[in-house]
């Protein structure tokens, strides 16, 4: 994608991740069956990554069950009402509301969340996506798009739960793109190039939007418990 040199995140920009998004909607709407209702069987095997037997076969195992009862909840919805990653990934792992943040130290260079804030940077990025919500509504196509795909990655980098992140995150996707009037999309088997064109828009997006995001976040949240004087 570019050189490897020690300023390489001075090449990213805005317009740098926009194009990646152009070219990933282009890709989606040359599917001849790009805006068809989504299979929600086909949806959440897509979603685990299984093959067609192995989800076959799978429809009848209780946990397999969970995951369809949301996936049908999320592409059948009618309203305009955000569901929240949280109570989809409660009902994805079956958790009876023990909801379980991961664990982890921070990444190299601060690239990741402290462990201990990432509920409260959720619940940041939930807000977000409400007001994204309502200021896209009337908004066109790409820009609609540009909103719904910086929120999937922003997501990716928080990475809050311990286990069913991808398929929260692709879950919830569907649902933010209804709310502001797109087509559900369906995880796909993406070829060599889309996927290094993912793992790119990926990597512009950390950088350009989540890593200064999450850091003046954790500054209001600092802000916040030292006024409390609690954690």
């Amino acid at each position: 994608m570019q050189p490897h040199t020690r300023g390489i995140r001075a090449y990213y920009s805005e317009k740098l991740y926009r194009e990646y998004v152009q070219k990933m909607k282009i890709r989606y709407e040359l599917d001849p069956r790009y805006g068809e209702a989504l299979d929600p069987t086909v949806f959440v095997a897509r979603c685990l990554r299984m093959e067609g037997r192995d989800a076959i076969k799978a429809q009848t195992a209780p946990w397999f069950k969970a995951h369809l009862t949301v996936a049908s909840a999320v592409l059948t919805a009618s309203g305009k009402t955000f569901i929240s990653p949280i109570i989809i990934n409660d009902g994805i792992l079956n958790l009876h509301g023990d909801i379980r943040f991961r664990v982890g130290a921070v990444g190299r260079r601060a690239s990741s969340a402290p462990a201990s804030k990432v509920q409260k940077l959720l619940m940041a990025w939930q807000a977000i996506v409400q007001e994204g919500i309502r200021t896209h509504a009337n908004a066109d196509d790409l820009e609609r798009w540009v909103f719904t795909t910086k929120m999937f990655d922003l997501f990716f980098c928080l990475m809050p739960f311990p286990e069913g992140n991808r398929r929260t995150n692709w879950y919830q996707l569907q649902s933010m793109r209804l709310c502001v009037g797109l087509p559900p999309i369906m995880p796909t088997d993406s070829s060599e190039e889309a996927e290094e064109e993912a793992d790119d828009r990926l990597d512009v997006g950390r950088w350009i939007y989540f890593v200064p995001w999450m850091k003046e976040e954790l500054k209001k949240i600092e802000d916040a418990e030292n006024e409390s004087g609690g954690n």
